[in-house]
């Protein structure tokens, strides 16, 4: 029922399989509309939804919780062919809390494959979370439930080291979500956020305080790095907080890359985005955490 905005949530090459997470509002009739600029397949995996008496959300700033290269949240060594990695997190996620938020980077795939997050106990479903190419790097953000222990399963398809940022929980209490009609807040290729491409190490700062209501404590962005000169991340933090060890996108070369990015805003209502090497950034609005009376 509205028209279609000037944003995407999926960029693609032929032949290729990728996959992001989408926040996205429904219409009045329950509806959601899905464009494809190319002929392509599509695949949709509900992951949740929110409604008024929903569990609240609390943002964090993103923590890094498993890197199976270093150890951290694992042994080092990276996940084998067709086996689940237990992800312990009763460590950061307190009593109370229900689902997580997490990016997920699988790096020195061995093989294509695909990652499936899910809460340990229960079956693995039949979904994924990340499409994986050999030797990629590739990042996408999952909401996944907590099984018991406050655990979720990590399966991958192929041999793989993965990497995990705690992005935030869903429990009794926190913030409530909204969703809205996705809406550009920065291009550096326009000058739209008020940047122009961003140079090696280069941070933009976003005041979203005109875009997001009074009492939003954290937003969420699709952001898509575009074509950058060399291998290179992107990072999305609150300003104030520092850059912290996470990345929100991995991308190569000439690459146009998305990913959902959940993050809280500091208290000047700001959101930093850093790029390890040259390129151009874009993001859209999707939604926002706020405070509710």
């Amino acid at each position: 029922s509205q028209p279609r905005p000037l944003s995407s949530n999926l960029n693609y090459v032929a032949g290729q399989t990728v996959a992001n997470l989408t926040q996205v509002a429904l219409d009045g009739s329950g509806l959601v509309c899905l464009y494809a600029h190319g002929a392509t397949h599509l695949v949709a995996d509900l992951s949740g939804w929110f409604e008024p008496a929903g569990k609240a959300f609390s943002p964090v700033t993103p923590t890094r919780v498993l890197d199976t290269r270093v150890g951290t949240g694992a042994p080092v060594a990276p996940v084998a062919a067709q086996t689940a990695l237990t992800l312990d997190l009763s460590a950061v996620a307190p009593a109370g809390a229900t689902s997580v938020v997490l990016n997920l980077t699988s790096t020195d795939a061995t093989a294509d494959g695909f990652v499936t997050a899910y809460p340990c106990g229960g079956a693995r479903p039949l979904a994924s979370n990340l499409n994986v190419r050999a030797g990629d790097v590739r990042p996408n953000q999952a909401v996944v439930a907590l099984g018991g222990g406050a655990t979720v399963c990590l399966y991958a398809h192929s041999t793989m080291n993965l990497v995990a940022d705690l992005l935030g929980w869903y429990g009794s209490t926190g913030v409530k979500m909204a969703t809205q009609s996705p809406e550009r807040v920065l291009d550096t290729r326009d000058g739209t956020g008020g940047s122009t491409r961003l140079g090696a190490g280069g941070v933009v700062e976003l005041n979203l305080t005109g875009q997001a209501p009074a009492g939003s404590t954290g937003v969420v962005l699709n952001v898509t790095g575009v074509s950058p000169s060399t291998d290179t991340f992107v990072t999305v933090y609150p300003c104030a907080a520092g850059r912290p060890l996470a990345s929100n996108l991995n991308l190569t070369p000439n690459d146009i890359r998305p990913n959902l990015v959940t993050v809280p805003l500091d208290s000047a209502g700001k959101v930093c985005i850093y790029t390890q090497g040259p390129m151009d950034v874009v993001a859209d609005l999707a939604g926002w955490a706020v405070n509710v009376a």
